[in-house]
């Protein structure tokens, strides 16, 4: 009765409505720009929770799976590194920049860790970083034959590197990372491993830029430098390197988080550059880092930079921008899209601009013109193959937006799996139920069953009545599929925005959720013949002892139902043979088992759907 009269409070609240009408919103948008952000310094907020009617039953009736907690929310200055690794065996590992005591300016921050082994079950929600000293902005990766690595920086200006030779257990040992000889210090580092066992280590990190408290070294403010382990990062074989085509002769510096790694492919590995302003570029090596090729995404008429002043609207990326290297060697790159504006030595962004960027090696690189000038209607990139995503209906949205200073559809990540399928994760803002007249933003999905050529299945994953009030942000894209199955960490609170950085709201508590994603693997010419109509939620849910689930076919084709628990492990399967295009329904017995989400799919032919049940 609880849980219902809750839902009931919820559905009743109202939706905040503008006074504009469609058009005059939709011309607002395309007008209205917001001022680029400074070197933000967080602040201190003194601690006032606020409370939805929904999110306060967490554990309760929500659906999410949360691992872990922080109530230090940037998780990201831009590009998104990889804070989640799944393992041939299913088991997965997620890491997240962890903080509480924001009244001492978070001295116990550090990384947050959890690990879900093969049976489907995490660890308790730690309460302690995992390293000896203050850190931030973890990255986790497999290392050696069964074990994992993370790095991090410290408050000291070094990195700090921790180890174990079995995931999920045993005591971590560390490793301090000093800068350059003779210069300054290492901030904000992406890493990743390769080879047969994951043996060899690849770490790109910033030198500590001016603003920061660092110096000009070799010409930049802000320089990105290559390291290369195969000992466990006891030593490097390459340290400090400057590779070609990202010196001096190109950029004047680089900013934190500008730049983030792909999986690696065999000996395949590749990283992006780029702040959507200036030449976004990617670096790809097919040896393993001893060789490397400077391949342009996006071009501007100034190059590296800086933009000239006074420039009018110019289309470009908003800086959050992911790759990923199919089977081929093939590298694929998105990014959010934004229209930029420099007027009287200060740059703006249009903080509605809306779509998600496309790119691969196959297509010519992007311009500020195929990027286009229309703020709300990326036409021109999706008439040329350019475009994974867009929002549908932007004019449904709100005058007031919470200011990550991306577009409307930012936050990208993507894989390709063993078909060369491309999956792009995003953050897009969303209509529905809002806070103070900001809507919150929602994980999204899109997925290419022909390597980018066409894009499909497009879903929001947290659409329910479980999310009513959740502000779903900083996904994390796993960069390997494990039993159809794809892996995502993000952070979620109530309140839209972050307060760590741009001060949206003062201090909350945000979960750390584990969000797994079906994906069902059939062949593309297959998948054209549609013989799903549609498929219900199954009630109840929860769901105790019975449940059911409707569906509908549109013509004649085998049918079955299959449920799996998160991990992909089936539990359970109905099997209705060849049945004629109709209504049909399932009937379940989950009386057996175990309280927890699990995960239903239904087959029509070749064509499937997926949905969630939870079990209690």
């Amino acid at each position: 009765m609880k849980k219902l009269l809750l839902l009931s409070i919820a559905l009743c609240l109202s939706v905040a409505v503008l006074s504009q009408n469609s058009s005059e919103k939709l011309e607002f948008f395309q007008n209205y720009k917001a001022p680029k952000p400074g070197n933000a310094v967080a602040n201190n907020f003194e601690f006032t929770k606020t409370f939805s009617p929904v999110v306060t039953e967490k554990g309760i009736m929500d659906e999410d799976i949360v691992i872990g907690n922080t109530r230090y929310d940037l998780q990201s200055n831009s590009m998104i590194p990889k804070r989640i690794h799944v393992w041939g065996d299913g088991s997965v590992a997620g890491v997240w920049t962890m903080g509480f005591d924001e009244t001492a300016g978070y001295p116990g921050r550090g990384t947050g860790y959890n690990y879900m082994g093969t049976d489907g079950e995490w660890g308790p929600i730690p309460t302690e970083r995992i390293q000896s000293v203050r850190c931030g902005w973890p990255t986790i990766a497999p290392w050696g034959p069964n074990g994992e690595i993370t790095v991090a920086h410290s408050g000291a200006n070094t990195l700090i590197i921790n180890k174990r030779e079995t995931k999920g257990e045993g005591d971590w040992t560390e490793i301090e990372l000093e800068g350059p000889d003779g210069g300054p210090g290492l901030l904000w580092p992406r890493l990743i491993t390769s080879g047969a066992n994951n043996e060899t280590i690849h770490l790109i990190a910033l030198t500590t830029p001016t603003g920061n408290g660092g110096a000009i070294y070799e010409g930049q403010d802000g320089c990105l430098l290559y390291y290369r382990s195969v000992d466990g990062a006891e030593t490097w074989d390459i340290e400090a390197e400057i590779l070609e085509g990202l010196g001096e002769d190109y950029y004047p510096g680089h900013g934190g988080d500008g730049y983030a790694w792909a999986g690696a492919k065999g000996d395949y590995i590749a990283f992006v550059v780029g702040d959507g302003i200036t030449d976004g570029i990617v670096m790809k090596s097919d040896d393993q880092g001893e060789s490397w090729e400077r391949i342009e995404y996006m071009t501007f008429p100034w190059g590296g930079g800086p933009v000239p002043d006074d420039t009018q609207n110019f289309g470009g990326g908003d800086g959050d921008a992911a790759v990923a290297i199919d089977n081929n060697g093939k590298v694929h790159v998105v990014e959010g899209r934004m229209i930029h504006y420099y007027e009287g030595g200060s740059g703006y962004y249009f903080p509605y601009t809306n779509g998600v960027i496309y790119w691969n090696e196959d297509l010519d690189a992007i311009d500020t013109t195929m990027v286009g000038h229309d703020v709300v209607d990326p036409f021109t990139l999706e008439e040329n193959g350019y475009l994974a995503a867009k929002y549908d209906d932007v004019d449904s949205l709100l005058a007031e937006y919470a200011a990550y200073y991306v577009s409307i559809t930012s936050m990208p990540q993507i894989s390709v799996n063993q078909f060369d399928d491309i999956m792009v994760t995003y953050a897009a803002m969303t209509h529905g139920y809002e806070s103070e007249g900001k809507n919150f933003r929602h994980v999204w999905s899109v997925i290419s069953p022909d390597g980018g050529v066409t894009w499909d299945m497009k879903q929001d994953h947290t659409a329910d009545v479980f999310h009513l009030f959740s502000e779903c942000v900083f996904p994390s894209l796993a960069s390997d599929f494990v039993n159809g199955m794809a892996h995502v960490l993000y952070q979620t609170d109530n309140l839209p925005g972050i307060a760590v950085r741009f001060e949206e709201h003062a201090v909350t508590d945000n979960n750390i959720v584990y969000l797994p994603i079906p994906w069902v693997f059939t062949d593309v010419e297959e998948q054209n013949v549609n013989t799903l109509g549609f498929v219900a939620q199954n009630y109840p849910n929860p769901a105790s002892d019975q449940t059911m689930v409707q569906v509908s076919t549109l013509q004649r084709a085998e049918l079955k139902m299959v449920i799996t628990n998160v991990v992909g492990k089936k539990v359970f399967e109905i099997n209705k043979g060849d049945v004629d295009a109709g209504v049909h329904y399932f009937n379940v017995d989950v009386s057996d088992l175990s309280e927890g989400l699990y995960l239903y799919t239904i087959y029509s032919g070749n064509n499937a759907e997926t949905k969630k049940m939870i079990v209690e």
